[in-house]
C-alpha cells in the first residue's frame, strides 16, 4: 500500500483545526485516504485528553494519541492511559509564587483526566471556549490552596506581552522543570524531560514503527521537540518564526487551508 509504515502526527490548535476549533472536510478526507491506504495518524495536542477525544468521531486516529502537551499517552479504543508523566516536587507552592508575583495570571491545573481552573481572567475564558468540553461553560472553580489530584501541567494565561514577561521570569527561578510557550496567550510548566517529542518516541516505540517514515506537523514552539523527533518536522504557514526556523519544512498552506490535505498530497508524490 502506497503509505505502509507511514505515520503523520499533528498538532492541533491553528495546524488542524481551523480558527473556529474545526476540522474542513478536505483534511477528513485526506486523513481518511491516507490511513486506508496503509499510513498511520495521530494526534500531539496541548490539550486535556478528553477534549481531544471530542473530535474521535470525525478523527478515528489508528495510533495512541498524544495529549497534555507530552505528558499523557492514551489509546483512542479504550481511552486507557499508556504513557503518564506527573508534576513532582513543591510545584503547588510554586503556582502560588507565581500567582502573587503576577496577580494578574490566569492559572490552570492539568491533571490525567480534568483541568482544575484556579484563578480567572479573559485568556482563561478564551480556553474554556476552545477546548469545547464544557457544558454551557459550566465550570467548577478550586483555591489554590487546596488539596486534589496530582496535575501534569500547570498553564499561565494572560496577555501576549505579559507571557513574553513570563517567558523570560519563570525559567530561572525554577530550573528543575520545563517551560514552553503554547500559544501567545500561553506558557505552561511541566514536569523536566517531557514534551511531545518524548513522547513521541514512546508512542513509536510502543506501536513498534520508525521515526524514519516519519512526519510531524506543528505551528507553535511547544511543537519543537516533536519535529526535532520525526524524520520530517514541518511547521504550517501560520506557525511562529522561531518554529519555522527548527523545521525541515515549512508548510505553503495554513490551518485555514487545508494543511493536512496538501502534505498528503506532497507525501504521495514523493516531494517531501
Amino acid at each position: 500500500m502506497k503509505f505502509s509504515g507511514m505515520t503523520i502526527v499533528s498538532d492541533m490548535d491553528g495546524t488542524l483545526l481551523t480558527e473556529e476549533k474545526t476540522i474542513s472536510q478536505k483534511n477528513l478526507d485526506a486523513i481518511r485516504y491516507f490511513r486506508e491506504n496503509g499510513g498511520s495518524f495521530t494526534i500531539a495536542s496541548g490539550r486535556v485528553y478528553q477534549s481531544v477525544a471530542s473530535y474521535y468521531h470525525e478523527l478515528c486516529p489508528n495510533l495512541p494519541v498524544i495529549s497534555h502537551n507530552g505528558g499523557v499517552i492514551t489509546d483512542p479504543k479504550t481511552h486507557t492511559p499508556l504513557y503518564c508523566k506527573l508534576l513532582e516536587g513543591n510545584y503547588r507552592s510554586i503556582a502560588k509564587e507565581i500567582h502573587k508575583r503576577f496577580p494578574w495570571l490566569g492559572i490552570e491545573g492539568f491533571t490525567p483526566s480534568r483541568i482544575l481552573f484556579f484563578t480567572d481572567n479573559p485568556y482563561v475564558r478564551k480556553h474554556i471556549n476552545d477546548e469545547r468540553i464544557f457544558p454551557d461553560n459550566q465550570i467548577e472553580w478550586h483555591s489554590l490552596e487546596e488539596e486534589t489530584e496530582s496535575w501534569c501541567k500547570i498553564l499561565f494565561a494572560c496577555e501576549k506581552d505579559k507571557a513574553d514577561e513570563l517567558e523570560q521570569a519563570l525559567p530561572p527561578l525554577y530550573p528543575e522543570y520545563f517551560f514552553v510557550r503554547s500559544d501567545p496567550h500561553y506558557f505552561e510548566m511541566l514536569p523536566p524531560g517531557v514534551n511531545k517529542g518524548t513522547a513521541l518516541c514512546e508512542l513509536l516505540k510502543i506501536c513498534k514503527l520508525s521515526p524514519d517514515k516519519c512526519y510531524a506537523l506543528g505551528d507553535n514552539m511547544n511543537d519543537k521537540e516533536l519535529l526535532s523527533y520525526a524524520k520530517t518536522g514541518i511547521a504550517v504557514k501560520n506557525a511562529s518564526e522561531a518554529l519555522k526556523q527548527e523545521a525541515d519544512f515549512v508548510l505553503p498552506y495554513t490551518n485555514q487551508e487545508d494543511a493536512i490535505f496538501h502534505l498528503v498530497e506532497l507525501i504521495e508524490k514523493g516531494t517531501i
